[in-house]
Formats: structure tokens, sequence, C-alpha cells
């Protein structure tokens, strides 16, 4: 993202431990998910889908207070912040 030149880099450790890159790839750590084991919940609001949480306990311990982060920020901006931080 533009702006994270002017941050720190304070959650790379952590975003590296949930994303794995192995030559061209990405792989997720799913410990941290949960939509491959309990599925999604999804509702439709406004003519959009509303999806409910995928991650884990273990992605709020990892990164503290995440679900008032996707509140203030909107879950598709989060997830973005997050992996591009």
């Amino acid at each position: 993202m533009g702006l994270s030149a002017y941050g720190e880099p304070r959650f790379a450790e952590q975003v590296r431990r949930v994303v794995r890159t192995e030559g061209d790839q990405c792989r997720l750590n799913l410990d941290y998910f949960t939509h491959h084991s309990k599925g999604v919940e999804m509702t439709w609001y406004g003519g959009e889908p509303v999806l409910g949480s995928i991650f884990s306990d273990r992605m709020a311990e990892e990164f503290g207070m995440l679900e008032f982060r996707v509140r203030r920020f909107g879950r598709r901006t989060w997830i973005l912040l997050l992996l591009c931080n």
C-alpha cells in the first residue's frame, strides 16, 4: 500500500506466521482461520453479501483486539491492511 513506507513494520512477524511464501506461492496457516473447518456464515444486506468471522481465536490472540479493528475499518480493508503492512 502507498502509505506503508511511512509506518513501522510492527505486524511483520505476526503476518509471517499467518502467511507463508513458498517460491512463487502464498500459503495460509490455517490455525488462524476457521473457514475450512466450520464454514462461513453469510447473509445478504442491501444486495451485498456480509460474511461472518473467518478468524480463529488464535488470530485475535496474535494481533489483539481484532474485532475492534474489523468493525472500525471494515473486514475487507482490515484484511488488506493486515496482509500489506
